[in-house]
């Protein structure tokens, strides 16, 4: 996999949840059934933050079934 790719999607889903987090935390009609949710989706955004440092050919990218030839 690209390592641009791999930064992209990790970034973009991690800043997805966390705008979903915001928006729990500020909007009152979600936030009356769902603000236990925000903590969790703040901790999983930063979390994949995170995992995009992770190079994506890392041993334990290695473990999952390999990618077709191009």
């Amino acid at each position: 996999m690209n390592r641009n790719l791999h930064v992209t999607l990790h970034l973009s889903t991690a800043s997805l949840l966390a705008g979903a987090a915001v928006a729990l935390g500020h909007l009152p009609e979600l936030a009356v059934h769902w603000w236990r949710w925000q903590n969790p989706l703040l901790g999983l955004a930063g979390a994949l933050g995170l995992l995009s440092l992770w190079p994506p050919n890392a041993p334990l990218a290695r473990l999952g079934p390999p990618c077709a030839p191009r």
